[in-house]
């Protein structure tokens, strides 16, 4: 029992297609309580390299095998589960954020938040009713741009953690060293990932934004230059270097004529007048001031400022904070004025 539990899980983690699985025979009888089908499922499924929707199959295995476990057998599905999570994020790892969560929102986050997806719902639905009804403490707090970075993070600590959990209940799992290898080839792996998530997730407060009034339109997905939480200037998420923002705007601008601005609440208006002065210069006609709104899931919209042309002179002061702009320019939009100007 500790060679196949000890091979199996080699297998798994190291995703060999074809390495045979040490397997003892024996026939299934009322007392095996599934321990016979769990292996099975456990050798077919180390048959192949790791993968979301591998993985999600054999989860799905697990779940109509459960009704038959014992407590021993269960301890033992909950290992091969945990440890069968973690080749697959660990594969995906270096893909972008964005696909990650794609891949592992209907496969991998299931097992990890213990929602199951509704048949036919699409990756975002999904995250929708996760964060929305279901673990508003996991990822309510966050807008949805966070969730590559946020929520991936949580489910990597959380699989983690239940491998962790199931190798210290096992009585039948040989070497320790073996796994706890696995465990930190894993950590090694994702550590760059945890690492920004940890130093990023303060910047994914809805709190970051104002908050988007009456007159706010659809978000429109200019490029956004943004002063980040440490007072860094960033573009197309690539940090500046300090002086003059004109340079790399006209340069990132291809053709484009509204730049996509976000600025936190408490941030005020001579910011704002400076990084239009430099926008205009570049070649820019307005302004896109990104905003959102107040409830979950705090959709993003924005205000346009003109840079150019005939529009109303926008009556705030310099010291006024970006929250009271966005104010003004409701009562300035419901007015009917378009594209009002700094």
């Amino acid at each position: 029992m500790r060679a196949l539990a000890l091979s199996a899980l080699l297998a798994l983690t190291t995703g060999c297609p074809g390495q045979q699985i040490e397997m003892v025979e024996r026939k299934p009888d009322d007392n095996d309580h599934g321990h016979a089908a769990l292996l099975a499922a456990v050798e077919a499924h180390t048959a192949v390299p790791p993968s979301p929707v591998a993985f999600r199959e054999f989860v799905l295995q697990i779940a109509q095998l459960r009704p038959r476990f014992n407590e021993e057998v269960s301890d033992f599905a909950e290992l091969y589960l945990a440890f069968s999570a973690l080749p697959v994020m660990e594969s995906l790892v270096d893909l972008p954020r964005d696909q990650q969560l794609h891949a592992l929102a209907l496969t991998v986050f299931p097992t990890a938040f213990g929602l199951e997806p509704i048949a036919g719902e699409k990756p975002r639905d999904y995250l929708l009713r996760l964060c929305g009804e279901q673990q508003p403490l996991e990822c309510k707090e966050y807008v949805p741009e966070a969730w590559p970075v946020v929520l991936s993070a949580k489910v990597r600590r959380k699989l983690k953690f239940r491998a962790q959990e199931a190798l210290s209940g096992c009585n039948i799992c040989g070497n320790e060293e073996t796994y706890t290898g696995i465990l930190e080839r894993f950590s090694d792996k994702v550590a760059a990932e945890d690492a920004f998530a940890a130093l990023n997730e303060g910047d994914y407060f809805p709190s970051a934004w104002s908050i988007a009034g009456g007159a706010a339109a659809t978000w429109s997905g200019a490029p956004v230059f943004a002063i980040d939480g440490d007072g860094d200037a960033v573009f197309e998420g690539e940090e500046l270097p300090v002086g003059s923002w004109q340079q790399p705007l006209k340069q990132g601008r291809q053709g484009r004529a509204v730049l996509g601005v976000h600025l936190r609440p408490d941030d005020r208006v001579r910011t704002l007048k400076t990084i239009a002065t430099d926008a205009s210069r570049a070649g820019y006609s307005e302004l896109a001031l990104q905003v959102r709104a107040h409830g979950f899931p705090y959709v993003l919209s924005e205000y346009r400022i003109g840079l150019r042309g005939r529009g109303k002179r926008i009556d705030v002061r310099d010291v006024d904070t970006i929250q009271i702009l966005a104010r003004v320019l409701d009562a300035l939009h419901q007015g009917g004025h378009t594209s009002p100007r700094l």
